[in-house]
């Protein structure tokens, strides 16, 4: 039946369809419409728009203040967007983010493909946060409320989707094979091959060159090339990968590699660890001495969490550090050293 009493209106699974604009022409948290609250603003009115101290109006002081609400539409009926094709509620028009086409082209229209959501000059308008998840798993086996399959934040401390499902921004999470790298690695490059301080490119300031491409160092003259005179030169910079590690397995501050200085070993090689006389190897006189430096992925975090459900840059449950003030992991997934991490049912004594 219908009415108008608490028990109509309230009550769990009760439908008010009473308006929620008023009469009166207030708007906001303190001013409760019958079907809802806060009261909204006919977006189709003279007055759409909620100013911060509770009018409905049409005036700039309504609707584009810090605080106002604007209840008229983002988005066009006709699927256009950008700044050519303002909405009524927006300037530029954009895309209906829970729609089939939440994207705005660089053309100016909204849609979901590549063309409309990942080119340059594309805006996607769906929430960036919900294409990655809280746990820091992604692939095809772990979607997020807005991907299939789930991908890691680009602008995170782990960006790249392992081939195991788990975001990281190792060498194992972001250039194995079957690894994914979600940072927009193109964006430091420009189409027209200029570079430097006086070119820069969307993701990068001063402009780089593609390091994977066909001209990847920039000349001190601001061009991307691969002569002599745009890689070698005084002021030139190549941006080709480079080494950390030497071919000859020397290491340290006395055998700089190219990319590094000092010298590293290869943390994927049958060498990874630099010994006390500036050589790489895997022995004990290379990985575990005082001034040894082992390169190999930390097989345990920092924030001294530990086991399947957190795993380290090199270990996959992640472990504790066997030589530290915490080496055992806990039934709860914690490193520590009293009896409740190390000698309990389900504990983990990396000592041993």
């Amino acid at each position: 039946m219908c009415g108008s009493s608490d028990a109509h209106c309230l009550c769990s699974g009760c439908v008010d369809y009473r308006p929620v604009v008023r009469p009166d022409g207030r708007c906001g948290d303190s001013y409760e419409g019958h079907g809802g609250n806060p009261g909204q603003c006919d977006p189709n009115s003279i007055t759409p728009c909620c100013s911060t101290g509770g009018w409905c109006g049409g005036s700039d002081a309504h609707c584009s203040c810090s605080g106002c609400v604007d209840f008229r539409s983002k988005w066009r009926s006709d699927l256009r967007c950008g700044s050519s094709y303002p909405a009524p509620g927006a300037n530029p028009g954009q895309c209906d983010p829970n729609g089939a086409s939440p994207c705005c082209s660089s053309g100016g229209w909204c849609g979901s493909s590549a063309a409309h959501c990942t080119c340059s000059g594309c805006v996607d308008y769906r929430p960036v946060l919900l294409k990655w998840r809280s746990d820091l798993r992604c692939g095809s086996s772990n979607p997020a409320p807005g991907a299939t399959p789930g991908q890691c934040d680009p602008n995170g401390a782990t960006p790249c989707c392992s081939s195991g499902g788990w975001c990281g921004s190792s060498a194992a999470h972001c250039t194995c094979d079957g690894c994914v790298d979600y940072r927009p690695v193109l964006l430091k490059w420009r189409s027209d091959l200029r570079c430097g301080s006086s070119n820069p490119a969307p993701g990068a300031t001063p402009g780089q060159c593609d390091p994977d491409g066909a001209t990847p160092c920039c000349s001190s003259g601001g061009w991307c090339g691969s002569s002599a005179a745009h890689c070698t030169c005084s002021g030139c910079v190549d941006y080709r990968p480079k080494l950390k590690w030497r071919s000859d397995l020397r290491c340290g501050s006395s055998y700089p590699a190219p990319g590094a200085n000092p010298g590293e070993c290869n943390p994927s090689g049958s060498s990874p660890c630099c010994g006390m006389g500036g050589w790489c190897g895997g022995l004990y006189a290379h990985c575990t001495c005082e001034v040894c430096v082992d390169y190999r992925p930390k097989k345990w975090r920092s924030d001294l969490r530990c086991g399947s459900s957190y795993p380290a840059p090199g270990a996959n449950p992640g472990q504790c550090d066997p030589n530290g003030a915490s080496p055992c992991c806990s039934s709860g997934g914690w490193c520590g050293s009293s009896t409740a991490h190390c000698t309990c049912s389900l504990c983990v004594d990396y000592r041993q």
